[in-house]
């Protein structure tokens, strides 16, 4: 096993042991959501494995903090995105306490869908825009 494969299944490992169900987790949420929504979470998956090296996983579910749109870890990093539409500063606060505070998630970052340009080629030069430079 490569120090790689080490590090990232001792993060897999580590969010499992604090209640994060990477293994079972699905591209799509219980819920309803929009197609603007699963195009941005799908970009952004898509945009942090193959730009930025993280593994990534899709609408992981804990028990008592809810589902990441999506979860990223790299070989030192673990960070989530959230997708959503017109996000108040209330669901956000929301999310960054459960999602991020007393977990091994660094960080979460938030991507508004409603800033989402309808082209696949646009949105995915946006999704770099507002990623790149803070992570």
């Amino acid at each position: 096993m490569t120090k790689r494969s080490k590090d990232l299944y001792h993060n897999r490992k580590e969010l499992e042991s604090n209640g994060w169900d990477v293994i079972k987790s699905s591209r799509y949420n219980s819920g309803s959501e929009t197609l603007a929504h699963s195009v941005c979470k799908l970009i952004t998956g898509h945009y942090l494995k193959h730009d930025c090296g993280y593994k990534v996983d899709f609408e992981v579910e804990h028990p008592t903090r809810g589902e990441i749109d999506v979860l990223a870890w790299g070989e030192s990093d673990i960070i989530c995105v959230e997708c959503e539409t017109n996000p108040s500063d209330e669901v956000v606060s929301d999310k960054i306490n459960r999602y991020v505070t007393g977990t091994p998630i660094r960080d979460m970052f938030l991507l508004n869908v409603d800033n989402l340009p309808v082209g696949w080629t646009e949105a995915y030069l946006w999704i770099d825009e507002q990623l790149f430079d803070i992570l």
